[in-house]
């Protein structure tokens, strides 16, 4: 399925591909991050950070690529080097793509009940990367079940929870594995508007601040069966200092061409 993008995002794209930024640069961050948790393989990465801009590089892909973000403009670009292409979406898109493709399908039916969404703030948390943290919890509990063909399925209860260790002393732009990783879990409960906005609102707090480390533990009840699986994935700062970025780094690389964003399903 393709996604047609809106012509402000085409250019934005384009002004990127014209305004080469060779040579300047500009007091920013650089931070590495990695990726565990139950069913995934472990990755590892780096960003570099500039005012609202920053580039993430994630290490060991065979197909490499790389992100990068404008939280003024509210745009991902997607840039795979070998093949010399680049595709772009918007963040709100990014985060939920799956849902809303779900939802769009004529032959899809998802339905949504019993929600439940509250958040908590913790407290004080450990030193990261060299920056004291704050906690923050939000827990989302719903009850969905698909149906396809004229048929539903039995309604899967799943139950969220994600901590976030946010910096006290730290404010870099938004990091969009951040919020890919927190909603990802709950992607299908994002195609219902009211259960999405009022995580959105539990949520500001991690949207305006900088999580350094990000705990997702969820538990899902299948069908009519007792058995409960869990699962835990974790994104985490190892190190982070400030420096100075090449602002061609924000850059796509000219001659590179435009493609519509294809996704697979993954992750990176």
């Amino acid at each position: 399925m393709k996604h047609r993008l809106p012509a402000i995002l085409v250019g934005a794209a384009s002004l990127l591909v014209v305004a080469r930024a060779s040579g300047q640069t500009a007091p920013g961050y650089r931070y590495t991050f990695t990726f565990s948790g139950d069913g995934t393989d472990p990755v590892s990465g780096t960003t570099w950070a500039a005012g609202t801009r920053s580039r993430i590089d994630i290490d060991g892909q065979s197909d490499p690529q790389y992100i990068l973000v404008d939280n003024a403009a509210h745009t991902l670009i997607l840039v795979y080097p070998q093949r010399q292409e680049y595709s772009v979406v918007s963040d709100t898109t990014f985060q939920r793509l799956v849902g809303t493709v779900l939802a769009s399908l004529p032959v899809v039916n998802i339905t949504l009940s019993d929600t439940q969404v509250s958040d908590t703030a913790l407290g004080a948390g450990e030193t990261i990367a060299g920056h004291p943290t704050d906690r923050y919890q939000v827990t989302q509990a719903f009850t969905v079940s698909v149906g396809a063909f004229g048929f539903q399925a039995v309604g899967m209860r799943q139950r969220v929870t994600t901590q976030y260790w946010m910096a006290r002393d730290l404010k870099l732009p938004s990091n969009p594995l951040v919020t890919l990783l927190s909603q990802l879990t709950t992607v299908l409960a994002q195609s219902d508007r009211d259960f999405a906005h009022r995580s959105a609102v539990a949520l500001r707090p991690v949207a305006r601040g900088t999580p350094l480390r990000v705990v997702v533990h969820s538990e899902t009840k299948s069908g009519d069966k007792n058995e409960v699986t869990q699962r835990t994935q974790t994104l985490q700062v190892t190190s982070i200092a400030p420096a100075t970025v090449d602002l061609s780094r924000f850059a796509v690389p000219a001659g590179y061409t435009q493609k519509d964003p294809q996704f697979n399903g993954k992750i990176f």
